[in-house]
């Protein structure tokens, strides 16, 4: 799957795709096939390391999203492949 992938803070206009594994949901989550994806004031300072907080390099930016599950772990009920969902995130939106 590809991946906006920060390696190393800097300006936003460096940052690019990468080829990332696809992951596998743990116990409790899922995972989504996102359709559409924000970009927000805070990733753009996240991205720069000027944010208040500061994510574990590497990182994937991102927090708002919404599309398709695609793989639900077997301990998560009321959701399940094909719904179309949105929501918020600390970071990965931008996967």
């Amino acid at each position: 799957m590809k991946a906006v992938v920060v390696e190393q803070y800097a300006p936003i206009d460096q940052i690019g795709l990468k080829e990332i594994a696809t992951p596998r949901p743990a116990a409790g989550q899922i995972r989504v096939r996102v359709h559409a994806a924000s970009i927000g004031f805070v990733d753009g300072l996240k991205v720069e390391g000027r944010y208040q907080t500061k994510d574990a390099l590497p990182f994937t930016p991102g927090a708002e999203f919404a599309g398709v599950v695609d793989e639900v772990a077997g301990d998560v009920a009321g959701i399940t492949p094909g719904m179309r969902v949105m929501g918020a995130a600390r970071s990965g939106a931008l996967a």
